[in-house]
């Protein structure tokens, strides 16, 4: 991938307001090289959309302090759009807590509670740490003290209903197995949280985001709505190999980058 940059402010009259996508793993389905070997450098996102650039580094489960300092700098008189973790409703709770629980669910149709689950205040799990992108508000209000133009936190994609075909495969994997153990369970013979649920978390998750967005002063951005199936959950043609449950595919990225230039498009029609 070719890298490019600008200086921030030397925009010419007429020039598109610029956006720069930061943040995780969810970059990859909208298109960032997975397999960058570069410096910090931003790179163009789409020859179609000349105005947006993602954040590269090497990716290495995380990001490091020199990104984030990277894209403070980057980002003055720009958009910073925020794809910060996403994953921690799986990281959390894909094992199944004892006793198994629901929160309500307001934007699904017709919602019952999964048979068995307690129900829990919705309220009550929002408040949970676990659910929080950590560093979020920090991040935002960094963004706008330095010179950041506006920020946007991108919601990230949903559950996939059929991940459930994967859990026994993921009981031989080393990786989920840790994180079993890290959390008191034998994942040779530990429960899977039912997709309903994990679906409930997800939306909460969102919910959180938002928050935490208007809060700090940024935008939330919520998924396209063509990305979800009617029952809420990831729709198929967004959906990528099982073994990557946790992540949507380029597909998905086809449709998210668009939608975060329209919002950008909009927040310059409306003077940001």
């Amino acid at each position: 991938m070719q890298s490019e940059s600008s200086a921030p402010g030397d925009r010419a009259p007429g020039d598109r307001l610029e956006f720069i996508v930061a943040g995780h793993s969810h970059m990859f389905a909208l298109g960032a090289a997975y397999g960058y070997e570069g410096p910090i450098a931003l790179a163009p996102v789409d020859a179609a959309i000349p105005n947006g650039y993602f954040l590269m580094e090497p990716w290495s489960a995380g990001r490091g302090a020199a990104y984030w300092d990277a894209l403070a700098e980057h980002a003055r008189d720009r958009v910073a759009v925020l794809l910060l973790h996403g994953n921690q409703h799986y990281a959390h709770f894909v094992f199944a807590p004892s006793p198994l629980f629901d929160v309500v669910d307001p934007h699904a149709p017709n919602f019952t509670p999964y048979p068995g689950a307690v129900l829990v205040p919705r309220r009550q799990v929002k408040a949970s740490p676990l659910l929080m992108p950590a560093g979020l508000r920090d991040m935002i209000l960094r963004l706008k003290a330095e010179g950041a133009r506006e920020v946007i936190v991108s919601g990230t994609p949903p559950v996939r209903e059929d991940f459930v075909d994967y859990t026994e495969e993921l009981r031989t994997h080393e990786q989920w197995a840790a994180m079993a153990a890290h959390m008191g369970m034998d994942i040779s013979r530990c429960q899977f949280t039912p997709a309903p649920v994990m679906r409930s978390l997800w939306g909460v998750m969102q919910e959180i985001m938002s928050d935490e967005a208007h809060a700090a002063g940024a935008v939330f951005l919520p998924v396209p709505p063509t990305v979800l199936d009617p029952h809420g959950y990831l729709a198929a043609p967004y959906r990528g190999p099982l073994w990557n449950f946790t992540h949507a595919n380029e597909d998905y990225g086809k449709a998210a980058l668009p939608h975060i230039a329209a919002a950008v498009a909009a927040l310059e029609r409306s003077g940001a």
